[in-house]
């Protein structure tokens, strides 16, 4: 048995509860179609989260969602755990809607690699209700001690050529201590944290000299061969942006 994760809102409890998950098509333009699952419930979280503000009409950031929905988001996002058995493993492949993004080229039957590297996995099919265990609010998430931390107040003090940090890239860096994988690590990498142009990267290699000075390769076309050999855990992030802002 294999256990994964499933960000919804609350409106589609009871139609899961009832009849299952039902399989939809991905976001990342790949035409795939399955129920797509994460393996761990903060990756989970912050896909209920991106969903609920793409079915709103709003912009797509965590941080935006958690200063505008966090004191109320148990009315609006849950996540379901779900035991996949093990008779059912062939059915569950990469996330290929995420390939582009992170520059993954690898089996797409591989569906270890993609909870390796991408942190999320397709599910050929719907999912039964059977298989479904446990609805977590997102508080229970918190008491449990299973999500990052709140927006460190470090952040708050990070700038860059034009002051404080926008909404942006603030959400970049939010994304990455939430869901630490490949796709939110080479989003925020980048990112200025001070007026010396630090950027997180080079924080972290400031805090952790075992950190990789290299990250992901590619070939003389721009094609990624290999992705980032390492993802920061969210403890790892802050201490960088610590170092960065005081």
């Amino acid at each position: 048995m294999v256990t994964l994760f499933h960000g919804t809102l609350t409106q589609h409890l009871p139609e899961i509860l009832a009849n299952g998950i039902s399989e939809g098509e991905g976001w990342g333009g790949a035409g795939t179609r399955g129920t797509f699952l994460s393996g761990s419930i903060q990756g989970a979280l912050y896909w209920a989260k991106i969903a609920y503000q793409r079915d709103a009409g709003e912009k797509m950031e965590i941080d935006r969602f958690d200063r505008d929905h966090g004191h109320h988001a148990d009315e609006l996002i849950a996540v379901l755990v779900v035991d996949v058995p093990e008779s059912e493993t062939s059915r569950l492949k990469a996330d290929e809607e995420q390939f582009e993004d992170v520059g993954a080229d690898f089996d797409p039957a591989d569906w270890q690699r993609s909870l390796k590297e991408i942190g999320d996995v397709r599910f050929e099919g719907p999912i039964p209700k059977e298989w479904v265990q446990e609805v977590v609010p997102p508080s229970r998430v918190k008491r449990a001690g299973r999500r990052a931390p709140a927006v460190p107040v470090e952040l708050d003090l990070a700038t860059n050529m034009f002051g404080k940090l926008k909404s942006g890239p603030r959400s970049k860096v939010m994304a990455l201590i939430q869901n630490p994988s490949q796709k939110t690590w080479d989003n925020a990498h980048g990112v200025i944290l001070n007026s010396q142009w630090m950027t997180l990267w080079q924080a972290i290699l400031a805090v952790d000299p075992t950190f990789p000075k290299e990250g992901k390769a590619t070939d003389v076309k721009g094609r990624v061969i290999e992705g980032w050999p390492r993802v920061p855990d969210p403890d790892l992030v802050i201490r960088a942006l610590k170092y960065a802002t005081h």
